[in-house]
């Protein structure tokens, strides 16, 4: 059931039905704009397994000054959860081709929005703190007093994780530290950033640490055939919650080993019937819901989804991998 806190902010119309995503306490994220694959990422279906951890302490910066490489802060005192440490602004004077796509409400009153320019693709990162405007967003508008606001390219940034929050940093300093409350939605936040990144002029190329989340366990690697692309399946669980799921990735190209698409597939190891295999190399799986961080791939839930390895000893591996995964606290898998 969808909480009645969430609702999309002002807009122009038409617009889509807006997904839902839980970010820290109170948080819901909305695709806001023209439809785009991110318009079907957040629909409330991948899932809501929390964290063990609890929010770390940050100190929150009082006094601000900026040398040529990065931002300097002065600290006053100490603050849990989600936090921003960007220069603060008087305006944003976002440009009218800037289209708000999405939008994340975070604790601490913070929220965090992604644009993204209808003309070059660039994304931009924009965060504030403190009550929300009323009508009229946020092009070329002021900030009201006891309101933070700043924003930033997201090329500039790189992305990790951090126990249950994303840190995005520009050039090893902290930039903003978001809290996420289960960890499908913060993986699906993950990849909706880097794809929007890696879609911008002047983008960075991935980082090998980029490739998946920090204390994600990889359990499997190999090459499929994937719709006509060459692309590199993982098998990935999560050590904290030991939530798993697949991703595919690109092998050639730009931007090689940027995920294309994931699937959360915890409920079905150990599931009878679930997988098979109908070839040497191939195997189906059931009732895949696939979440596409791409133009190439729809995000859907497929009755039979084929699995194409480009060598048939990476389809045994696979199916092998698979069976031997055990849940924590499940045994061998959940029994349906």
């Amino acid at each position: 059931m969808r909480d009645s806190r969430y609702a999309p902010p002002p807009a122009p119309s038409p617009m889509p039905s807006p997904p839902k995503l839980r970010g820290g306490n109170l948080a819901s994220a909305l695709a806001v704009a023209r439809p785009g694959w991110w318009a079907d990422v957040f629909d409330g279906s991948a899932g809501n397994t929390s964290f063990k951890e609890t929010p770390i302490k940050y100190m929150t910066p009082i006094t601000y000054s900026l040398d040529y490489q990065s931002n300097l802060y002065y600290y006053y005192r100490t603050t849990e959860g989600s936090q921003c440490f960007g220069m603060p602004m008087d305006t944003l004077n976002m440009a009218r081709e800037e289209i708000e796509i999405i939008k994340v409400e975070f604790d601490n009153d913070l929220t965090l929005r992604l644009y993204r320019d209808e003309v070059s693709e660039a994304a931009k990162v924009v965060c504030t703190i403190g009550p929300q405007y009323g009508a009229g967003g946020y092009l070329d508008r002021r900030a009201p007093p006891n309101k933070f606001q700043t924003f930033i390219d997201a090329s500039f940034l790189t992305v990790s994780r951090a126990g249950s929050s994303l840190h995005l940093k520009r050039r090893g300093i902290l930039w903003a530290c978001l809290y996420f409350a289960d960890i499908e939605n913060m993986v699906l936040f993950y990849h909706t950033f880097l794809a929007l990144r890696f879609g911008g002029p002047n983008a960075p190329v991935p980082k090998k640490s980029e490739y998946w989340l920090d204390g994600e366990e990889l359990l499997f690697s190999g090459e499929i055939d994937d719709e006509g692309y060459p692309h590199l399946l993982r098998v990935l669980q999560d050590r904290d919650s030991g939530v798993i799921r697949l991703a595919s990735a690109k092998v050639e190209g730009d931007y090689t080993d940027a995920t294309i698409w994931t699937a959360f597939i915890t409920d079905y190891i150990g599931v009878p019937d679930w997988m098979h295999c109908s070839r040497s190399n191939k195997i189906i799986l059931r009732n895949l819901r696939q979440f596409s961080f791409s133009v190439y791939f729809d995000t859907n839930t497929w009755k039979n989804y084929e699995l194409r390895f480009r060598n048939p000893g990476d389809a045994k591996a696979f199916e092998r991998v698979i069976n031997d995964i055990r849940l924590p606290g499940h045994g061998h898998g959940h029994s349906y």
